[in-house]
């Protein structure tokens, strides 16, 4: 494929998407627990994802509270 057929794809591929929301393209986030977890944590450039699993695993729910606040517990 030369390079004026890839730009012309491109091209289409936004004049498609231009008049769409964002939310059609932007990636979604997982809901449960362990997905938000794994996010948050590897935000870290020295964090990956088995490091979270294996940190999760070892403390389990101490890595909830971490990350809610004590009103998320009916605490207060």
């Amino acid at each position: 494929m030369c390079l004026e057929e890839e730009c012309g794809c491109y091209l289409e591929t936004i004049k498609v998407y231009e008049n769409k929301p964002a939310d059609l393209i932007q990636g979604q986030l997982d809901t449960d627990y362990l997905s938000q977890l794994t996010h948050a944590l590897t935000s870290v450039w020295s964090v990956n994802k088995t490091d979270v699993i294996t940190l999760e695993s070892t403390f389990g729910v101490c890595f909830l509270s971490l990350f809610t606040s004590p009103c998320a517990w009916g605490l207060y």
